[in-house]
């Protein structure tokens, strides 16, 4: 396979892989902020995870419609406009603001501050898997799109594995928060270029 045919590889695996990365490092680096305002009971943890598995499935569902109902280059325009979008609500990390009355119940308020700081930008990271799988399989119909998937489970585990052993001991939160927001934009450029390809 010459240079040129790899690059198309190089492109989507990137972006499948940065999209993963943040997918699952976005989820510890908000954790750690929210958990002491919270509490780190079993009632956080459970809207938590219920915040995130609806977006995911949003997100595919997003991804789903678009690859159903609209043409390569609508899709694109629509997904770039989603990221862009995403990209005015940064940074993920809430700020003090959003810290709790504690007299109230925390799960509505858990909720709202999840939608206000995290939804879009995750929403749109969601799409990033299946959405550049159907591009690939479309752009290039002699080539499996699947490799794309073990490359997004890459990305989730690296993410998992980096924010206990390198973002949490180095980083503080502020400065965590401020390269996830940096690689979103990074992200968000590999998507876009993957589409236009």
């Amino acid at each position: 396979m010459n240079g040129k045919a790899r690059l198309p590889i190089l492109l989507f695996s990137s972006a499948v892989f940065a999209g993963a990365f943040l997918l699952f490092l976005v989820q510890p680096l908000v954790a750690k902020r929210i958990l002491p305002w919270f509490g780190g009971g079993p009632g956080v943890w459970m809207v938590c995870l219920m915040f995130y598995q609806i977006t995911l499935f949003l997100g595919y569902l997003y991804a789903h419609g678009l690859v159903r109902f609209l043409s390569r280059r609508l899709q694109l325009a629509t997904h770039a406009f989603v990221l862009v979008a995403a990209l005015v609500l940064l940074p993920v990390l809430p700020s003090e603001i959003w810290r709790p009355d504690p007299s109230r119940d925390p799960s509505m308020g858990i909720m709202v501050l999840l939608l206000f700081n995290v939804f879009a930008p995750f929403f749109a990271l969601a799409a990033t898997g299946p959405l550049l799988q159907a591009w690939f399989s479309k752009g290039y119909p002699g080539r499996s799109p699947y490799a794309l998937y073990a490359v997004s489970n890459l990305g989730s585990f690296v993410a998992l594995f980096l924010f206990p052993a390198v973002v949490e001991p180095f980083f503080s939160l502020e400065q965590g928060s401020d390269v996830w927001s940096i690689g979103f934009i990074g992200a968000s450029t590999l998507i876009i270029g993957s589409g236009a390809w």
